[in-house]
């Protein structure tokens, strides 16, 4: 089992069904895709809520670029990365973190893949002054085509996709996390705000 997985997750929680979890990850890692300037949900957290880019932070699931973690970066003045596929730097698992990032991961994995990523989020959560940003594609994105399968689509490459419907993100956050707002995005995904404390999104 990848040692990722095991930080996080007990093995029991693991293999409940015969879901191959790890190889989920790795097929999840094809829809990553090389961008030229940072994603559009993080411009929108950059824009709206700069106050809460601070301390100790890590982009969750970086994909290809480090785009998102410079930009990340600029503003917190440090950003780890962490990524299954790309940049599988299990050390930084193991810290607790001011401020999360974590951009089209949750949309490209089936629910017991997700259940992973929500659980390992709750972690690098600072308890009491950690916020987790997680954006996910939306079911008004039209660019999600394929066979129905679990709660989303397997595409005509292999990989899983699910639009979020309005309110969706936000049930997934709250079995892991005590205070969570869905925030309006402005373009075809949904972003929501997680912590373990209350936070001053203003």
């Amino acid at each position: 089992m990848n040692t990722a997985l095991s930080l996080n997750v007990t093995t029991d929680e693991l293999y409940t069904s015969s879901i191959d979890i790890e190889e989920e990850f790795r097929i999840s890692a094809r829809t990553a895709i090389a961008r030229r300037s940072p994603a559009a949900p993080l411009k929108q957290i950059i824009k709206d809520y700069p106050h809460l880019i601070k301390g100790a932070a890590i982009n969750y699931a970086k994909g290809r670029t480090s785009l998102d973690s410079e930009a990340i970066a600029e503003i917190a003045g440090m950003c780890n990365d962490y990524d299954f596929t790309h940049c599988p730097e299990i050390s930084v698992l193991n810290a607790h973190y001011r401020f999360v990032y974590c951009g089209y991961c949750v949309n490209v994995l089936i629910p017991e893949a997700r259940q992973v990523v929500w659980k390992t989020l709750a972690k690098l959560c600072h308890d009491t002054e950690g916020v987790v940003f997680v954006a996910a594609r939306s079911d008004s994105d039209r660019g999600i085509k394929g066979t129905p399968f679990a709660d989303g689509v397997k595409t005509s490459i292999g990989t899983f996709q699910i639009g979020y419907r309005k309110g969706q993100l936000a049930q997934e956050a709250q079995q892991h996390f005590e205070h969570v707002t869905e925030i309006s995005g402005k373009g075809a995904y949904r972003i929501v705000a997680c912590s373990h404390a209350p936070i001053n999104l203003k």
